[in-house]
C-alpha cells in the first residue's frame, strides 16, 4: 500500500514505487530494503511480524505445572521416657561405644532418635498421617556436656629405672596437681595429685601418649582422686572384675583426658633412661542439658531426616538439669568405663601407628586397670570423622582445640549411651533419680497423660499440582504485546494517505495490467526492446525508469485530469509525470 500511496502524491521515483518489491525476501532482508527505500510502514509491519514470531515460543513457557506444598497440623505423643540415673555405664553400655566407633569411621546415619550429641524421646505416628512427607516440630532433646579445666604440663624429665632389661617396652608415671572442684567436699584442701601411668616402646627415640579416664574421689581422711584410664570389666579377660564402681556422689569432676609427647634419652642400660615429656591434661565435670530442637521427621517411619534438614538446637532454650544424687547440683557423675575400653580406631590409615603403643598388652591384675600408651579415645580424636593432628592438640596454644575435640567425642558417645541405657517404655514424664519431672515446660510433672507436641505435616511433592505463571515469560509477553499494539496504532493512525488510492486489488495480473494499460511507463520510450526479460539487477544496471517521475491517477490522450473528473478517454493508472534528476521521494 505504501508505494501506491506515494504514487498518488505524484513525482515518485520508480525505484521506490513500481520497482520496489519485497515479495519472497527473508523478513530481515525485507525490513532492510524497506528502510533503504524509506518505506517505514513496511519497516514497522516487518518488525511486528518478526516480534509476532516469538509469541508462540514465549506463550509455551508462560505456564508450568508444579507441585503444591500441602501442609497440615498434627499432634505427636511421647511414647517413652528417660531415667537419667537408672543405668550404670561402667560394666555394660549396651554397645554404645561400639556404635560410636562405627559412626566415627563410616558414613552411616545415626541410630533412631539420636543425632550427633542429641538424644530425643520417641514419638508415635500421628493419626491420619499416610504416605510420604515430612513432619517438622520443636521438641526437647537432651545432651551431655563437659565443663573442662586444662592443666599444661611443661617439658619435664622423668626417670625410667625400674623396668626389666628383657622387655622392649617400659612405662612411666605422669603426675599433675589439679584443683579440688567438688560440690559436696567441705575441705580446705585446694589441690590433689592426679597420677597417670603409661607404657611406651623402649626402643624409640620419641613417642606419643594419651588416654581418657574417669575419676573416683575419696573425701576421708583427706581428698584423694584416682584417674588412670579404664578398668577391664569383662569376664573374658581372664579374671573377675565384674563389679560396679561409684564416683562418690560428691559433685566432682569425673571425666578427663590427656595427650603427651615424649623424647627418650637412653641411659647406660635399658632400665635407666630419661623421658623429656610435655603434656596437656584436662579434667571435666559432666553436665546434662535440655534444649529445644527444631527437627524434621520422615512421616513414613518417623526417622530423623538429617540429610536435607539437620536438627537445629535453639541455644536460647538451653538449660542444665540438676542431679538429685549430688544434692541437686548440676554435676552428673556417670562413669563411661566402656567408652575407655571399647572405643577403637577403625581408620584404614591411622596417623598413630601401632608402634606408638602396646594396646592392652599389660593389665594390672590387682586393680584391673589397663596400662596403655594410647587408647582408642585419643586415637579417635586424631583419626575420627573430625580428626585433628595430634601435634595440634599439644601445648598451651592448642588447649582449646583439645577440649573441643574431646568434648565432641564424649557428647556423641553419651547420646548413644543415654539412648540405649536410660529409656523406659513408659510414656510418663522423664525422671531424674526416681522423681518425676517434666522438662519441656508444657507440663507440671503431675499429669499422667504423655506429653504431646504440635508439628507441621508437609505432604510429599506430587500430592497436589497446579499451574504456575512464570514471571519472566509473562513480562516478556506483556512487552511484546505492547510493542505490537503500538505498531498497530502507528500504522492505523499515522503515516500514508489510504483514502481513494486504489479502485481494485493491484496484486492480480489483471489488476496490474489495468494500472499500466495505455501508460507511457510501458512504452518503448522508456522500455527498450527485450527489457521485459531483464532481471532486477539488469534493470538497475541499465537505469530503467531511473529519471522518471511517476504518478497514479486519471489520465488520457489529451493529458492529465484531476481525480474525480469524468471525461471520455480517461483511464486510471500509473503514468509518467515527467523526468528529473535522479533521486528518491
Amino acid at each position: 500500500m505504501s508505494p501506491f500511496s506515494r504514487l498518488k502524491t505524484g513525482n515518485a521515483l520508480a525505484q521506490s514505487t513500481i520497482e520496489f518489491n519485497i515479495v519472497g525476501k527473508l523478513l530481515p532482508h525485507a525490513i532492510l530494503v524497506s528502510a533503504r527505500k524509506a518505506h517505514f510502514h513496511h519497516v514497522l509491519s516487518g518488525i511486528a511480524l518478526f516480534v509476532a514470531g516469538f509469541l508462540t515460543t514465549i506463550t509455551s513457557g508462560l505456564y508450568t505445572v508444579t507441585s503444591v506444598s500441602v501442609s497440615e497440623t498434627v499432634t505427636l505423643s511421647q511414647v517413652d521416657s528417660f531415667d537419667f540415673s537408672q543405668s550404670s555405664l561402667f560394666i555394660d553400655d549396651r554397645n554404645a561405644a561400639a556404635i560410636t566407633s562405627i559412626l566415627e569411621y563410616t558414613n552411616l546415619s545415626y541410630p533412631a532418635w539420636t543425632y550427633g550429641d542429641l538424644v530425643f524421646n520417641k514419638l508415635d505416628t500421628p493419626v491420619g498421617v499416610r504416605g510420604d512427607g515430612t513432619i517438622n516440630l520443636n521438641t526437647p532433646a537432651y545432651r551431655a556436656r563437659l565443663d573442662c579445666t586444662p592443666y599444661i604440663i611443661p617439658t619435664k624429665e622423668i626417670k625410667v629405672d625400674e623396668w626389666s632389661p628383657s622387655y622392649d617396652w617400659s612405662s612411666y608415671s605422669l603426675d599433675t596437681n589439679v584443683s579440688v572442684r567438688c560440690v559436696l567436699i567441705p575441705t580446705n584442701q585446694t589441690t590433689v595429685l592426679w597420677r597417670q601411668q603409661y607404657q611406651f616402646p623402649f626402643n624409640r627415640s620419641s613417642f606419643y601418649s594419651g588416654k581418657a579416664t574417669f575419676f573416683l574421689w575419696e573425701a576421708s581422711p583427706k581428698v584423694d582422686v584416682y584417674g588412670n584410664g579404664g578398668f577391664e570389666s569383662q569376664s573374658d579377660a581372664g579374671f573377675s572384675g565384674m563389679r560396679d564402681h561409684s564416683a562418690g556422689d560428691l559433685g566432682c569432676p569425673t571425666f578427663g583426658f590427656t595427650v603427651a609427647s615424649s623424647a627418650v634419652t637412653p641411659g647406660r642400660s635399658s632400665n635407666n633412661s630419661t623421658l623429656h615429656t610435655r603434656a596437656t591434661a584436662v579434667m571435666c565435670t559432666q553436665h546434662l542439658e535440655q534444649v529445644t530442637v527444631n527437627v524434621t521427621l520422615r512421616a513414613a517411619d518417623l526417622s530423623i531426616d538429617s540429610t536435607k534438614y539437620p536438627p537445629v538446637p535453639d541455644e536460647m532454650t538451653r538449660k542444665r538439669l540438676r542431679n538429685p544424687a549430688t544434692n541437686g547440683s548440676e554435676v552428673w557423675e556417670w562413669l563411661p568405663n566402656n567408652l575407655l575400653n571399647r572405643l577403637v580406631d577403625l581408620s584404614p590409615t591411622p596417623q598413630l601407628q601401632h608402634s606408638d603403643s602396646r594396646d592392652r598388652d599389660f593389665v594390672n591384675r590387682y586393680h584391673q586397670e589397663l596400662i596403655i600408651g594410647l587408647d582408642g579415645f585419643v586415637k579417635t580424636l586424631v583419626d575420627g570423622k573430625a580428626g585433628v593432628p595430634i601435634d595440634s592438640l599439644l601445648g598451651e596454644e592448642n588447649q582449646g582445640a583439645l577440649i573441643k575435640a574431646g568434648s565432641r567425642l564424649y557428647s556423641e558417645y553419651m547420646a548413644q549411651a543415654i539412648s540405649n541405657n536410660m529409656r523406659n517404655s513408659s510414656s510418663s514424664n522423664n525422671t531424674v533419680g526416681g522423681a518425676s519431672k517434666e522438662y519441656d515446660g508444657d507440663f507440671d510433672g503431675t499429669s499422667t497423660s504423655p506429653p504431646t507436641f504440635q508439628g507441621t505435616f508437609t505432604h510429599a511433592p506430587g500430592s497436589r499440582w497446579r499451574l504456575r505463571q512464570n514471571r519472566g515469560p509473562a513480562i516478556t509477553l506483556e512487552v511484546l504485546l505492547f510493542l505490537l499494539a503500538a505498531i498497530a496504532l502507528l500504522l492505523a493512525f499515522v503515516g500514508w494517505d489510504r483514502a481513494d488510492v486504489l479502485p481494485h486489488n493491484p496484486c492480480s495480473i489483471a489488476g496490474t495490467a489495468s494500472l499500466l494499460a495505455g501508460s507511457e511507463v510501458c512504452s518503448r520510450k522508456y522500455v527498450p526492446e527485450g527489457a521485459e526479460w531483464w532481471s532486477d539487477k539488469q534493470r538497475r544496471d541499465a537505469g530503467l525508469w531511473e529519471r522518471c517521475r511517476l504518478r497514479m491517477g486519471w489520465h488520457g490522450d489529451d493529458g492529465d485530469y484531476p481525480a474525480g473528473q469524468n471525461g471520455e478517454g480517461r483511464r486510471f493508472g500509473v503514468h509518467v509525470k515527467g523526468e528529473g534528476e535522479h533521486g528518491m521521494t
